[in-house]
This record gives C-alpha cells, structure tokens and sequence, in this order.
C-alpha cells in the first residue's frame, strides 16, 4: 500500500482534484491522506471545508494557515506556512505529494459537480454571448483531468523526486482559448490582455519512467472523445 497526500486550500481547486481524490479512496494500492488547509478553513474566506466534509471524504489533517488579520503580511503568512507543513511531514512521511499544479478539466456526466473550467467558462461565454480576457504573455498548461487520474497510480511505481504531472502546452493561452472553441465548435469573443505569467510544465523526466500526458491540445480532442462527442 502506498500513501499518497493530497493536499487542498481553497474551493476552486478542491471541485477538480475530487476525483482524483475519489478514486484514490477507492484504490485497493492508494492510501489516502487528505490534507486541508488554507481558505477552507478560514472563516472570512468562506471555511469550505464543509463541502469536502459532505461529500463525505476523510480528512486526515486540517492545517489552519491564515488567522484573523485579513492585513497581515504575505511574508509572515509564508513562513508560518512553511513552518506548518514542516512539521506535518516530519510526522508523516508520504510516498507521494499531490499538489495541483496544472489547470485541469472535465465535462458534466459521471454525477459529480463541475465548476468553472476553460472548455466550460467558453461555452459558457458562446452561449451568453459575452467576450472572455485572456493574455498572450500567459502560458500554461491545461489537462483533462481523467488522464490525471489514469497516471496516478502507475505513478505510485517512481522513485522519489519532484515531477511535473500535467499537459505541456507550447501555445499561450490566447492561442489556447481559440484553439479549444474551434475544437468544441463554437465562436467566443476572445478580449487580448498582456499582463504575463508562465506556468508550463516539462514532463521529460516523467516520461523517462513510461508516464506520458497529452499535449494540452491533444487532451480536449481525447475529453471528447471520451464523451462520444468527436473521434480522434
């Protein structure tokens, strides 16, 4: 049995890594250490952990990082931080961390709740008819979230290290946004922004033990396809 932490902070995140999360509960080689911390278990910033609560996964640690002083320095909140998560790895050594990285995705059907994502966020915007922002200095990574979970457990087999666990992506993320709604047939408004960010991942280390991802692209053509709703 292996053990693998999963580690979750705020709402938005915790609605894609669920069924990652599930299924690793599931597993008969997973063990499940579901560490929840952050936003969810402060109350001004909505104390969601009774969302994680409801759907009735256990949680094995609730590690609070913010406190009342919505002015407190980021620096301070950093280090307290790191001071936290220190001490709770030096008590519980998991064979894995999982901290999501990558922007992930999936489309209504398997009875679990989706929020907001890029396929859904453009037929969102194509159905209400309103323009979308994106940034030509952006460039990020986006995977369809079940391939995530089909990588887990072999996953479970790598020696220790750090990996990036995601779709690599050459396009920036206007060029992305674009490319997705013309793969899902729809016509958005796509607003240019120019502020930057760069979150790409380099799986070649990952793929020298056999694990391979999609390219971003790659992922939305095999999500639908999924979905009986295009062939690759």
């Amino acid at each position: 049995m292996r053990t693998i932490t999963v580690v979750t902070a705020t709402r938005a995140e915790y609605g894609l890594l669920r069924p990652v999360v599930q299924k690793i509960a599931a597993s008969d080689v997973l063990d499940l250490q579901l560490v929840v911390t952050g936003a969810h278990l402060c109350p001004r910033l909505g104390e969601t952990v009774h969302e994680i609560e409801a759907d009735g996964l256990p949680i094995a640690a609730r590690l609070p990082i913010f406190t009342d002083n919505p002015d407190e320095p980021v620096a301070k909140t950093i280090a307290r931080t790191m001071e936290i998560f220190d001490n709770y790895f030096a008590a519980h050594r998991p064979d894995a961390v999982l901290l999501r990285a990558s922007w992930m995705y999936d489309l209504p059907g398997y009875g679990l709740p989706i929020r907001g994502n890029l396929p859904l966020n453009l037929l969102r915007a194509a159905l209400q008819r309103e323009a979308l922002r994106f940034s030509r200095n952006d460039h990020r990574g986006v995977t369809y979230v079940r391939q995530v979970i089909e990588n887990l457990e072999p996953a479970m087999t790598l020696p220790g290290g750090v990996y990036n666990f995601g779709s690599g992506n050459a396009e920036n993320m206007v060029c992305t946004a674009r490319q997705f709604a013309e793969t899902l047939g729809i016509a958005v408004q796509i607003e240019e922004e120019s502020w930057g960010r760069n979150l790409v991942m380099d799986t070649t280390k990952l793929e020298r033990f056999g694990i391979r991802f999609d390219t971003t692209q790659q992922g939305i053509q095999r999500c639908l396809k999924d979905y009986g709703l295009r062939t690759l």
